[in-house]
């Protein structure tokens, strides 16, 4: 049974998964290379060597020289089994530029903008306010999975 429920993932599982590899998929090829890799980390504010980021690669894709989504998928289920939501707090931590414990609207921005993410600032405005549960101009924690977990 345990077997049977550790290959189950909810769907907003997989579209948290596939949203994430894409993130990390910088070059948008279909596959994670230690370039991406590198990038990506560097741009969360944890930057690592080229070797490190290399190492990482080729471990996850058995040898080869990119991750396929299908590898990353079943790296992050592995990992996601002692945490679920460390990358959701990862990444609202990176956001979270002031460590406040929550997400303004400029630091929304500037994520998106590293990410090479440009909105406007009408569709940025319509995007807090969606995911503003409580219309206090900020996300706390909690708003920003829930918002995430839904457009995914």
């Amino acid at each position: 049974m345990a077997a049977t429920e550790s290959r189950r993932t909810p769907d907003s599982s997989q579209r948290e998964l596939a949203t994430t590899f894409a993130l990390l998929d910088r070059n948008r090829d279909g596959r994670i290379c230690a370039n991406d890799m590198k990038t990506s980390m560097r741009v969360l504010n944890l930057p690592i060597s080229e070797q490190v980021a290399s190492n990482f690669v080729k471990k996850l894709a058995k040898g080869g020289c990119d991750i396929r989504e299908e590898e990353f998928a079943l790296w992050m289920r592995t990992c996601n089994d002692y945490n679920n939501n460390s990358i959701l707090q990862q990444a609202f931590d990176a956001l979270d530029t002031n460590k406040d414990g929550y997400i303004t609207k400029a630091e929304l921005q500037t994520g998106l903008t590293l990410l090479g993410e440009v909105v406007s600032d009408t569709v940025l405005s319509a995007m807090m306010e969606e995911a503003d549960l409580d219309h206090d101009n900020r996300l706390s924690f909690q708003e920003f999975s829930h918002a995430v977990s839904r457009r995914a």
